[in-house]
C-alpha cells in the first residue's frame, strides 16, 4: 500500500509538471497564431517585391505566406552595386547574413562602446575620393588588408556615382576642411568611429536587435547579401511584422543612397522638432545641474530576471533634457511622478507619432525601437518607466557615446547628403552623454537639412 500510495504521488506530480509545461507554451503563443503551422502542401518560395533605388535594390519575400508565417521569419536580399552604401538601419528582431556575391566594408554600432578606429593621418592630407584608406586601430593596423579578405583596398573613387554625393570624392570647401578648427589647430582633424570589418563571399554576420548596420560596396562587383529575420523571437517585442528603422535616407529606397525618389517615409531624425535636434547636437559641457536617471535590472536586484523587466527612474531640473534614444530590446512605459514635461516619440516611418505636454499622473507607451526625446517644462519633470527586459539597453541619437560618434564622417555625410565640416559638428558637437541643456546655440539650417534628408 506504500509502494502504491507513493507512485500515485509521483505520477501526479509528473503529470502537474506536464500540465505546467504545456500551459506556459499555450501562454507563450497569441491565440491567433496557433494554428499558423496547418499546412497541407509546402511550395518553393521566390521573392514578390522589389524596392529599386540608384545604389542599388532589395528583394523582399512576403513575409504573410502561410510557410514563413508558420516559422516566425521575413527573408530579404540585397543587391548593393559598385560604390552604393547601404545607409544605417537596425531592426527590433536578430538578423543573420549571408554573402552571395563581393565584397565590401561592414560596420556595426554596439552602443556605449568606444571609438576604436581612428585616421591614419588628418583628414586635410587625405587624397580625394579615397576616404576609406589610411583608417587603422588600436593596434595601428590599417583598414586595408584587415579580416577575411586580406584584400589591397580600393584605389578608386568609392564614392563617385551615389547620387548628389558622387562628387569629386567628397572634398571640402577650398580643400583643407579641417585645418585650424577648434582644438585641432594645425593638426587637422582625425576622424574616429568603431570598428568595421571587410566581408566577402562566403562569410556570415549577424545583428543584434536595436544595433545599427551599414554597408558599402567596396568591390568591382555587385555586392548581392541574403538576410533573414527572427521576427518570431521574444527579443522582438513588436508584432510579426518586419520594421526596418533608418537612421538615413528614407523608408521606401530601403536604406539605400542615391535615390533620387521623393518619398513620405523618412528616417528617425525627420519625425522630430528641428528646434529639439539642434538642441541636442549643440557644444556644452557637463552640468550636474541638468538632473539624473538612474536604472535597476537584474544585476542590481536579481529577482527581475524571473519576471523579465527593469526600470529607469528620471529627474529632469528646469530647462534640461534627455538626448534622443530608443530602446533596443524592450517596450517602455512611462509614467510622470512630478512636474511637467514634453515628449516627443517617433515610429519607424519617421513619422512624429507624439508631441505632447506630459504631467504627474500621465502614462506614455514607447514602444521597442521607437527614438523619443524627453524635455522638461517649468522647475521640474520626474517619471518612472518600467520596460518589459531584464537588462533594457538603449542606443542614444546624439552624444559622446552615441550612434553617431560610432559611424565614420563618410557615412554621414553621405548619409545626409553634407559636407564633411558639417558632418563633423554633428558628430562631435555634443559632449554629453545622456542630459544636456535644452538652451543653447542652434544650427536651424544645418539640422533643417539633416530632418528632410
Amino acid at each position: 500500500m506504500v509502494k502504491l500510495s507513493n507512485l500515485l504521488v509521483a505520477t501526479f506530480g509528473v503529470l502537474l509538471v506536464l500540465n505546467g509545461c504545456l500551459a506556459r507554451q499555450s501562454l507563450g503563443v497569441p491565440p491567433q497564431l496557433q494554428n499558423e503551422c496547418n499546412l497541407d502542401n509546402l511550395d518553393v518560395l521566390q521573392a514578390t517585391e522589389t524596392i529599386k533605388s540608384e545604389a542599388g535594390q532589395i528583394e523582399y519575400w512576403d513575409h504573410n505566406h502561410p510557410q514563413l508565417r508558420c516559422v516566425g521569419v521575413s527573408v530579404a536580399r540585397y543587391v548593393i552595386e559598385q560604390g552604393g552604401l547601404y545607409l544605417p538601419t537596425f531592426f527590433t528582431s536578430p538578423k543573420i547574413s549571408y554573402v552571395v556575391q563581393g565584397t565590401g566594408i561592414s560596420g556595426r554600432v554596439v552602443p556605449g562602446c568606444a571609438e576604436t578606429f581612428m585616421d591614419s593621418q588628418p583628414m586635410q592630407g587625405q587624397q580625394q575620393g579615397q576616404p576609406w584608406q589610411g583608417r587603422q586601430g588600436q593596434q595601428g593596423q590599417p583598414w586595408e588588408g584587415q579580416g577575411q579578405q586580406g584584400q589591397q583596398g580600393r584605389q578608386g573613387q568609392p564614392w563617385e556615382g551615389q547620387g548628389q554625393q558622387g562628387q569629386q570624392g567628397r572634398q571640402g570647401q577650398q580643400g583643407q576642411p579641417w585645418e585650424g578648427q577648434g582644438q585641432q589647430g594645425q593638426q587637422g582633424f582625425r576622424d574616429m568611429h568603431q570598428k568595421v570589418e571587410h566581408v566577402r563571399r562566403g562569410d556570415v554576420f549577424a545583428n543584434t536587435p536595436g544595433s545599427a548596420h551599414w554597408i558599402y560596396n567596396s568591390g568591382e562587383q555587385p555586392l548581392v547579401i541574403i538576410a533573414l529575420l527572427d521576427i518570431a523571437n521574444y527579443q522582438n517585442q513588436l508584432d510579426r511584422n518586419p520594421r526596418v528603422f533608418h537612421l538615413a535616407g528614407n523608408n521606401q529606397q530601403g536604406g539605400f543612397g542615391g535615390s533620387q525618389q521623393q518619398q513620405e517615409q523618412k528616417n528617425l531624425w525627420s519625425g522630430f522638432d528641428a528646434q529639439v535636434i539642434a538642441q541636442a547636437l549643440k557644444i556644452d559641457v557637463y552640468k550636474p545641474s541638468l538632473g539624473r536617471v538612474t536604472s535597476v535590472n537584474s544585476y542590481t536586484l536579481p529577482i527581475l530576471e524571473y519576471v523579465r523587466l527593469s526600470a529607469t527612474r528620471g529627474v529632469l531640473q528646469g530647462n534640461a533634457m534627455v538626448l534622443p534614444k530608443y530602446n533596443m530590446n524592450a517596450n517602455e512605459i512611462l509614467y510622470c511622478t512630478g512636474g511637467q514635461g514634453r515628449i516627443q516619440v517617433v515610429n519607424d516611418n519617421g513619422q512624429n507619432v507624439l508631441d505632447q505636454q506630459v504631467q504627474k499622473g500621465q502614462l506614455v507607451v514607447i514602444p521597442q525601437g521607437f527614438a523619443y526625446v524627453v524635455q522638461s517644462h517649468g522647475n521640474k519633470f520626474e517619471w518612472i518607466s518600467f520596460k518589459t527586459n531584464e537588462n533594457a539597453m538603449i542606443s542614444t541619437l546624439a552624444g559622446r557615446t552615441s550612434l553617431l560618434r560610432a559611424l565614420p564622417l563618410e557615412v554621414i555625410s553621405n548619409g545626409f547628403q553634407i559636407s564633411p565640416e558639417e558632418a563633423r559638428k554633428i558628430k562631435f558637437n555634443t559632449l554629453e552623454t545622456t542630459l544636456t541643456r535644452a538652451a543653447g546655440r542652434q544650427q536651424q539650417q544645418l539640422i533643417e537639412e539633416i530632418v528632410e534628408a
